[in-house]
């Protein structure tokens, strides 16, 4: 459940960030992009990363959560984590 959970939230987020690059700034005419200067394009982009930075570090979370309860050895949840882990460089 905690996996759909994070793909549909990774899907969702994919889909909003292709829309909101990709409809600058006037939506009257979002094809033409030529010659066009918006001004709140570097606070989409913050905001695009900002979202992207949190749901790295979910997958991350998910995963420590996923094997905090299992009965294996540590070095193997400490394999599975970072390896998760490894995105958020």
């Amino acid at each position: 459940m905690i996996y759909y959970t994070l793909a549909a939230l990774v899907t969702v987020w994919t889909i909003a960030s292709f829309f909101v690059i990709a409809l600058q700034c006037n939506l009257s005419r979002p094809w033409a992009v030529t010659g066009e200067n918006c001004s709140e394009m570097l606070l989409r982009w913050q905001a695009i990363s900002a979202f992207d930075i949190i749901t790295e570090v979910a997958i991350v979370a998910g995963s420590v959560y996923l094997v905090w309860g299992l009965q294996t050895l540590l070095s193997i949840k400490v394999i599975v984590v970072s390896t998760f882990a490894c995105r958020l460089l």
